[in-house]
């Protein structure tokens, strides 16, 4: 069974309001079970800590590691991380394919020149 993409904005809106309530909601009891500055610094840490692991997996690894390897959440991360470099190398050839592909190639431009109008009504005919 395949799930679709969330789509519905309301629903978007709605899924990150119940993240930050979850969220907001066990940092509370965390710190209410043992109210120290100790426990409030290391809860502070580790929210921030697991934030910039996501950043790093999500969007750095992404952006500058591997543009061509897109993940669709931690276990396609799993996958590439912990893969045979055999694996990994045929998922990055797969990529380099699509991304070639969808690649425009100067070589195709029409070699002959435009004659006519263009579309701002300059023309590209000879004015002797």
């Amino acid at each position: 069974m395949q799930v679709k993409d969330l789509q519905n904005s309301k629903l978007i809106w709605l899924k990150a309001i119940l993240f930050l309530v979850i969220g907001f909601t066990s940092a509370a009891l965390l710190w209410l079970d043992t109210p120290t500055i100790k426990n409030s610094f290391l809860l502070v840490l580790t929210v921030w800590a697991f934030c910039r692991s996501y950043y790093f997996a999500f969007y750095a690894l992404e952006r500058y590691v591997d543009p061509r390897f897109k993940f669709a959440g931690l276990g396609s991360l799993g996958r590439y991380v912990f893969a045979s470099s055999k694996w990994r190398s045929k998922i990055k050839d797969r990529a380099d394919r699509t991304y070639e592909q969808t690649m425009w190639n100067p070589a195709d431009r029409p070699t002959k020149p435009l004659t006519g109008s263009d579309p701002i009504g300059d023309t590209h005919a000879d004015n002797d």
